[in-house]
């Protein structure tokens, strides 16, 4: 499991379109915020509970890093956070050992919105959910979690990127083609 995290116009979609061409593998993009967290949970338990062999996948998203950014700042509340079937969510996440890109360009490039729509909420609270977003990267570490940061503007990021996917799926193949923890 390859899941590619951050923030709104940090280069996420662009590059999960490019390792999904580049490794061939399928991508699944994050279900967004729902109104119930039993269906954010069931979402993330289905998600969870996929073969762990081939095909790679690759998400676009996981709702076990973007919610707990979004929802407090957006929505006043954190779903994973709030409840223990979040938590057992988040641990059954870090078991799986996905490779976490956290793309992060900088603010002053994510801020760079031009005509794009965003979600409600998102532009006047830009800095509160960076900030998130470095402490739920900052927790998945010390977790144990395996986090590549990526900044699309760096051709050397970009390279080290590609070089630490084909480790980590080569890593995983000596594991016996387990994808997912």
């Amino acid at each position: 499991m390859i899941v590619v995290e951050g923030m709104d116009n940090s280069g996420k979609t662009t590059l999960v379109s490019r390792l999904r061409f580049a490794i061939g593998a399928r991508v699944v993009k994050s279900c967004g915020p729902k109104d119930k967290d039993e269906d954010l949970f069931d979402w993330t338990r289905k998600q969870l509970e996929r073969p762990n062999t081939r095909p790679l996948y690759i998400y676009d998203r996981f709702s076990v890093i973007s919610d707990p950014v979004y929802s407090p700042v957006i929505r006043g509340k954190n779903p994973f956070f709030d409840h223990r079937e979040g938590e057992l969510l988040i641990e059954e996440f870090i078991k799986q050992e996905p490779l976490i890109i956290y793309c992060n360009p900088g603010l002053e490039r994510i801020t760079n919105f031009g005509e794009r729509e965003q979600m409600e909420g998102v532009i006047s609270n830009v800095e509160n959910l960076l900030k998130e977003y470095d402490e739920v990267i900052r927790y998945l570490r010390v977790k144990g979690s395996h986090i590549k940061k990526y900044d699309y503007a760096s051709w050397g990021d970009t390279r080290e990127v590609g070089i630490t996917v084909v480790e980590y799926i080569r890593s995983r193949l000596e594991k016996g083609g387990r994808f997912n923890g």
